[in-house]
């Protein structure tokens, strides 16, 4: 289930997607941040942008269900340019928690 979504960007601007946040019951990450919209690493319909988070700090580590979008590490954080929305959606009927 999605927790919380915010909004930035502006309507027509190639940066305007909607953030939302997931639980997950993964052994990697308990949470995970989802950018949709048209701009940065996302084309919805088709893909989006992911992070994903683990007792509130980044996950740098590649999650292997995502290791050919995994976009290089930034500091200390990693995200997942262009996931296709159709591996999103069974990576979370795998481990989303519902809540």
């Amino acid at each position: 289930m999605i927790t919380q979504a915010f909004t930035f960007g502006t309507d027509g601007d190639s940066t305007s997607l909607v953030n939302a946040k997931a639980s997950l019951s993964h052994p990697l990450a308990d949470e995970v941040s989802i950018a949709i919209g048209s701009g940065h690493y996302a084309r919805f319909p088709y893909s989006v942008e992911l992070a994903f988070f683990k007792n509130g700090e980044w996950v740098t580590d590649i999650l292997p269900e995502f290791a050919a979008c995994a976009d290089a590490i930034a500091g200390d954080t990693r995200v997942y340019a262009y996931v296709p929305l159709i591996y999103f959606a069974q990576f979370l009927e795998n481990y989303g928690t519902g809540e």
